[in-house]
């Protein structure tokens, strides 16, 4: 009598772990769905204000929206700007010139980093063009943040810091007749969706993978295969 009612114990256990299993199979599911079903509104015009400048609408732009507001915004302070759009930039984004001065008196580095902060790597990678072209002033420009040795290596080598907050206060901050053009230049379009740095075409948004990206448009003409992953608050 008692190895059976030990025996029913052990199957009750069993029948008890597997219906727990399943549970946890099933929330698991339930949270890749949520998940995904986040990445997919990526896709679409991001639902937050877009009459003023924000931290939110910021870190919504894409990587090349961001580095042309960037550029404009310099502009706007008077610079002659030189901005490649897209392929090979030699580690700088944008060059700045005074009037009709042939050689650039600072160079900017953009980083479209939501989260991720830049680290000192970055910093010495902007500092070394810097050498390189015997330019004695640098900004680097983030949607996110900087770690404390990239703030003291920007210290010691003149290079202008500039994360996402300081970056929006500094738009807000524009008289009307400067920030309104700067507020249309950021938002005008589909200012969420990434063009393809090789080929400078928009990209496609690919659903039906695993984990949906943007895809280049080329990808089956040119067979390009750069892809952008969607953020998952890390990037």
């Amino acid at each position: 009598m008692g190895s059976d009612a030990g025996w029913l114990q052990k199957a009750m256990d069993a029948a008890a772990q597997f219906v727990e299993a399943g549970k946890a199979l099933q929330g698991k599911q339930e949270d890749d769905q949520k998940d995904r079903e986040k990445l997919l509104l990526q896709f679409d015009r991001p639902r937050i204000p877009t009459d003023e400048f924000t931290l939110d609408l910021l870190r919504s732009l894409s990587w090349n929206r961001f580095e042309e507001l960037c550029s404009a915004y310099f502009a706007a302070h008077g610079f002659r700007t030189d901005k490649k759009s897209h392929g090979a930039d030699g580690g700088i984004d944008i060059r700045l010139y005074f009037r009709d001065m042939p050689e650039p008196v600072k160079l900017i580095q953009c980083k479209g980093w939501r989260r991720k902060r830049v680290d000192v790597d970055q910093i010495r990678a902007l500092m070394g063009v810097m050498a390189r072209e015997n330019v004695k002033e640098g900004v680097f420009v983030t949607m996110s943040t900087f770690t404390r040795p990239a703030q003291v290596e920007a210290a010691a080598g003149k290079v202008l810091l500039l994360d996402g907050e300081t970056f929006v206060e500094r738009l807000s901050m524009l008289d009307a007749e400067r920030k309104a053009p700067l507020l249309r230049k950021a938002t005008e379009g589909e200012f969420w969706r990434p063009i393809c740095a090789r080929c400078g075409v928009a990209m496609n948004p690919v659903k039906n993978a695993e984990r949906p990206f943007w895809g280049c448009a080329n990808f089956a003409r040119k067979k390009c295969r750069s892809t952008i992953a969607l953020s998952s608050g890390q990037g």
